[in-house]
């Protein structure tokens, strides 16, 4: 889900992405994606310590997925099959990339700003769109962020 925010007086038309509203208090205009609306700014959701570490070790196992798909093994092809597929797991890496490049961000600044419940929104998002992951398929994010969770040692 995405929420574009633009801060103009005027009443705003129907937009062709989205779901076009207008917020009188704030005099902003948001145009919504998906079916729940996600508030802009963002609720800060504070995070314990292994959680935190659970984040950063989801982005770790991210990248390395990313690699993976970008990467092609063995030599070079010349079957448009091929092409198509490598085309189609490079995608799932650029969906990746989009989705956790702000967590990055977050890592870096000991997650201040950071809302939990907007990066699993997005997260479910991706997964409706993506073939490569989401529940019940190898690439689970939210399986292996609460896996991590349950270690005995996740610092």
């Amino acid at each position: 889900m995405s929420t574009k925010v633009d801060n103009h007086n005027s009443q705003p038309q129907n937009s062709f992405w989205g779901q076009s509203l207008y917020c009188t208090e704030n005099k902003r205009r948001l145009t919504v994606w998906g079916e729940n609306m996600a508030i802009w700014p963002h609720e800060e959701t504070p995070l314990t310590e292994p959680q935190k570490s659970a984040y950063r070790h989801l982005l770790y196992q991210a990248m390395l997925d990313i690699r993976y798909f970008c990467h092609s093994r063995g030599t070079a092809s010349w079957n448009p099959l091929e092409w198509r597929r490598q085309y189609l797991t490079s995608r799932d890496a650029g969906s990746l990339a989009d989705w956790l490049h702000n967590l990055a961000l977050y890592a870096r600044n000991d997650f201040r700003g950071f809302d939990e419940n907007w990066f699993w929104q997005e997260y479910d998002g991706i997964c409706s769109r993506r073939t490569h992951f989401g529940p019940g398929k190898h690439l689970d994010y939210r399986k292996h962020y609460a896996a991590y969770l349950e270690k005995p040692d996740t610092e």
